[in-house]
């Protein structure tokens, strides 16, 4: 693989079909550097494409689950969490799902993406909605009802608070 590393991101970054910049992505994700894979997978969560963007949160989800010793783009991530496809939305949510009981990951997800979670829950698309409510759930460790709101807010609000004081 690393023999052809130089080949597939010229593809990743140059080619005009979005199949064959996933395709790169995904052989890419064989290198054995975390840090250049994740330099990879970084650049094609910005891909115009949306295959290219689903191939690098497949990565993602994979190194959550299998390799927890490598740091993720959280803040990309969450940013996703405000793109304007409801796909990326809903793949960014899914990596939450997997984070969600990590604590490594639980204060990002309190203090930097609570306030999309929220957003999402109040959502019309009927998967970013019902995603948005079992991070929260995960999180909370509450089972509010998804269309309570005003308990949800208040629990986001008091767990930032409880944090802040500890």
């Amino acid at each position: 693989m690393p023999k052809q590393e130089e080949l597939l991101t010229k593809i990743l970054r140059e080619d005009h079909e979005p199949k064959n910049r996933s395709f790169a992505l995904y052989l890419l994700a064989y290198l054995e550097s975390g840090p250049k894979v994740m330099e990879h997978v970084n650049y094609g969560l910005l891909d115009p494409a949306d295959e290219v963007r689903d191939a690098g949160m497949d990565i993602l989800t994979d190194i959550a689950i299998f390799q927890k010793d490598i740091a993720l783009p959280i803040e990309l991530v969450i940013k996703m969490l405000d793109f304007p496809s409801p796909n990326d939305r809903s793949r960014a949510l899914s990596l939450m799902l997997t984070l969600a009981s990590r604590k490594d990951y639980r204060d990002h997800l309190l203090f930097q993406a609570s306030d999309q979670f929220l957003k999402l829950l109040r959502s019309k698309h009927p998967t970013n909605h019902e995603m948005a409510h079992i991070v929260l759930r995960l999180l909370a460790g509450e089972d509010f009802p998804e269309r309570d709101y005003n308990a949800w807010d208040q629990w986001v609000w008091k767990a930032r608070r409880k944090n802040i004081s500890e």
